[in-house]
């Protein structure tokens, strides 16, 4: 594929993204939403049984600052030893940049934090969530990454299909703890997403890996 027409692909995507991010900032403003994601955490009461809070607890600890420094300095370690310096930079350039943008967004939003009872300690504001972005810049781009790198077609499926499992069901662990609205974690996968979309292209476009295209 070309450079432009991979360009306009990730510039479409960026697009859509912004525009759902806009659309949920504004829907926020508005009590009708609010009650909405309300109704959606109350539905969530399902998961909240010992034995599935300790689940979405450990979740939730993979997608936080205990964890993340842990799995950066490990692919970072692993980036250098086979040589991709520069896809390095990009990968750690796009988590730092998201923690930039999420804490200046949450200070200009101020949305509170659900109101309802929190099954885990959680400070600061709601929107967008801070996991959905770690989640999706760290454990997904760290997944579309891999699948550049590996040669076997069924292993690159399994990566894929894992590393967005992790996504999902860490921006779900915010919502089954209480901590966050549905609307900060679509909100959060959608930012984040831009940068992964920007990444992956700059990964792509400059030839940063060569793709493997070889099948088992």
């Amino acid at each position: 594929m070309s450079q432009s027409k991979q360009l306009l692909r990730m510039s479409f995507l960026v697009f859509l993204l912004l525009i759902v991010s806009i659309i949920l900032f504004f829907l926020t403003k508005t009590s009708w939403f609010n009650q909405y994601d309300v109704v959606i955490l109350r539905k969530l009461v399902v998961f909240r049984t010992s034995a599935g809070l300790s689940f979405f607890k450990w979740l939730s600890y993979i997608g936080s600052a205990h964890v993340l420094p842990f799995v950066l300095v490990g692919f970072t370690i692993i980036l250098l030893i086979i040589k991709k310096p520069k896809v390095m930079v990009i990968w750690l350039a796009c988590f730092l940049l998201q923690k930039y943008i999420n804490s200046l967004i949450k200070n200009s939003v101020q949305r509170p934090r659900p109101i309802l009872h929190h099954y885990e300690l959680a400070t600061g504001y709601s929107f967008p969530s801070g996991h959905a972005m770690n989640a999706i810049t760290v454990y997904g781009l760290l997944a579309l990454i891999l699948v550049l790198l590996i040669k076997s077609r069924l292993l690159r499926i399994l990566v894929l299909f894992i590393g967005f499992l992790i996504v999902i069901l860490i921006g779900l662990s915010r919502l089954v703890l209480d901590v966050h609205y549905l609307s900060d974690v679509i909100a959060g996968y959608c930012i984040g997403g831009i940068l992964v979309s920007i990444s992956m292209y700059l990964i792509i476009s400059k030839e940063l890996i060569q793709t493997n295209t070889n099948k088992e």
